[in-house]
């Protein structure tokens, strides 16, 4: 970020701290596209808005006790990305996504009555899922297809959420080389 547009940063928190409505709406009109662009790289369009619009909700209700120790841009940046983790973490934006998902797939396989090719699909995600270490498998498949969180799947476990989420990343990373030739799988999937 460049100088100026920190500098008009700074001014626009220490206004809107004064209840400044015109900073507020410059800080939402500089922010809010970008902001809603980032939260939808991480989960859908509809809970990218909520995101957005709930943080600078959130900005406007805490102006008199702001305390931003880095740059405003930054600081949203952060603020969505970890809105986003939480969103996918609680599950909700995977259910809407598994959702929108099974709604649409006839139309992206083309195989609505063609159940050779949905079982050899499911034939070739089993093979790739049980190419898998065991411990693996067992948080990719509780986490994506039972919907446990992170945390869950930790305590059922009996290891750490950061083991779980490294071996979810890691069953991630090689479900996408596994399955490279199967665009459809890789949507399924997430990856």
């Amino acid at each position: 970020m460049n100088q100026i547009s920190e500098d008009t940063d700074k001014r626009y928190l220490s206004r809107l701290r004064n209840g400044s409505v015109e900073a507020f709406d410059g800080i939402f009109h500089k922010y809010y596209k970008p902001l809603k662009a980032f939260a939808g790289r991480f989960v859908m369009s509809e809970d990218a808005e909520d995101i957005v619009q709930t943080l600078l909700l959130w900005l406007w209700e805490n102006r008199t006790t702001l305390n931003i120790r880095t740059s405003l841009s930054s600081y949203l940046f952060w603020s969505v990305h970890n809105r986003c983790l939480t969103c996918i973490d609680s599950g909700k934006a995977k259910k809407r996504t598994d959702a929108v998902y099974w709604e649409k797939m006839p139309d992206f396989v083309g195989i609505e009555s063609e159940s050779f090719e949905l079982e050899r699909l499911i034939g070739k995600l089993n093979e790739a899922l049980d190419s898998l270490p065991d411990s693996y498998r067992e948080a990719i498949v509780l986490h994506r297809f039972h919907g446990l969180t992170y945390a869950e799947i930790a305590a059922r476990e009996g290891v750490s959420v950061k083991t779980v989420d490294y071996r979810i990343q890691r069953a991630l990373k090689s479900l996408r080389v596994k399955l490279k030739d199967t665009p459809i799988l890789l949507m399924f999937m997430g990856l």
